[in-house]
């Protein structure tokens, strides 16, 4: 039981430095994004409670718990638990950078501008008739 506590504060410690490691770009790209400072808040709020628990739930997942065994704190219970972690903040991060990128402009550079030669390689022909 002690390592099962000990790797939930572990997860709990990784989680808060990874939050005071992007809140401030975070909010600005979603104070960019959103239209009002309320809708920025809560997406903020949102992130940061996912870097929490996704983590916290690989941990409760995957590192096995033994109550007859005396807690020993070796490289594989080490292994099992950063695993879990990074495993964790792998997967949240990827869904917000998902979402994040799907608030960004699609296409934020200028269709090229037509071509007046014909034997020019590139830019398009027919843009603009």
């Amino acid at each position: 039981m002690i390592g099962f506590l000990l790797s939930i504060g572990i997860s709990l410690a990784v989680s808060i430095l990874l939050i005071r490691a992007i809140s401030s770009a975070l909010n600005q790209v979603l104070t960019e994004a959103c239209d009002t400072e309320k809708r920025s808040q809560f997406w903020l709020i949102f992130t940061k409670v996912m870097v929490v628990f996704t983590p916290l739930l690989f941990v409760m997942i995957f590192v096995p718990v033994s109550e007859e065994a005396p807690f020993v704190f070796d490289v594989v219970f080490l292994r099992q638990t950063l695993g879990s972690i990074i495993s964790g903040l792998f997967f949240a991060m990827l869904g917000i950078g998902f979402q994040i990128s799907r608030l960004s402009p699609q296409n934020p550079f200028p269709k090229p501008k037509a071509s007046k030669s014909e034997n020019e390689f590139w830019g398009d022909k027919d843009a603009g008739t």
